[in-house]
């Protein structure tokens, strides 16, 4: 019993010092965004992301698309639209929208990289035009629309990944890169894991834990004193959510809190 005791001593842990490194590592600008803002991307060029990775390095988010691009634009209104996605990539990427057709010129990792065709075409033509030369790199010269790039905080490609993705798709694929997963796991076998842990019909959006308001689990507490529990989560950390469907549904630990504990789970920006 005291190894479980202690179990559940590192489970607050970890979910307290989770959370805390988060705040921690905000940048000033982000601490004083409201709760509104946090559930919107904000979006950088490649030249600001360089910048702001030398003072706080956080791995770089890139949407490679195009004017012309429909599938690109849908994915703008649906999946980068998504607040619990827009808050994880705030959370652990710098994101960038780069337009892999543009004009301009640009400094990446210390070389200017352009568009040879810039001054020969009209940039306002929204027929398709000729990549940039940057743009060609970062896509292994796969020039296909939309398209996430991946780049981790040495500015080194983790590699591009092509196609339109919704939330459902896109949210293991962040998670993978940003928890640095990439560096030990096959892509494929968490996918299919992260699949089986949220989306599989045997794991029910429930737990074996008797959860409560920290209010009721207050008013519960006088009437019938026990110690409180309190799980701090946010609706869009998915370390949160593998814990919600995996930890609590382990029945040992499940039934040493519901017997000895008011367990609350507590969304930490409520």
């Amino acid at each position: 019993m005291t190894s479980l005791k202690y179990i559940l001593f590192l489970i607050s842990a970890i979910i307290l010092q989770k959370y805390c490194y988060s705040q921690k590592t905000n940048t000033v600008r982000d601490s004083i965004k409201t709760i509104k803002d946090i559930h919107i991307i904000q979006w950088y060029n490649i030249e600001e992301a360089q910048e702001l990775q030398k003072k706080q390095p956080k791995k770089i988010l890139i949407d490679m698309f195009t004017q012309w691009c429909g599938w690109c634009k849908k994915m703008d209104a649906s999946t980068f639209s998504n607040p619990n996605i827009a808050a994880y990539i705030n959370q652990f990427f710098y994101a960038v929208k780069f337009d892999a057709e543009t004009f301009d010129t640009i400094k990446f990792k210390e070389k200017i990289y352009i568009n040879e065709q810039a001054g020969k075409i009209d940039p306002k033509m929204t027929i398709r035009k000729p990549p940039h030369k940057l743009a060609v790199e970062l896509l292994n010269g796969k020039m296909s629309y939309p398209t996430i790039v991946f780049l981790d905080e040495e500015l080194n490609n983790l590699g591009p990944v092509p196609g339109y993705k919704t939330p459902q798709q896109i949210e293991p694929m962040l998670m993978y890169f940003a928890e640095n997963v990439y560096k030990n796991v096959a892509w494929n076998e968490f996918e299919r894991d992260f699949n089986k842990c949220f989306w599989d019909t045997v794991h029910p959006d429930t737990t074996l834990v008797k959860w409560y308001s920290l209010q009721e689990a207050i008013d519960m507490n006088l009437q019938a004193p026990k110690k409180i529990f309190i799980d701090l989560y946010v609706n869009w950390g998915t370390l949160c959510k593998i814990m919600f469907k995996t930890t609590y549904n382990q029945p040992l630990i499940a039934k040493y809190l519901n017997d000895n504990y008011y367990p609350v789970r507590f969304n930490a920006i409520s």
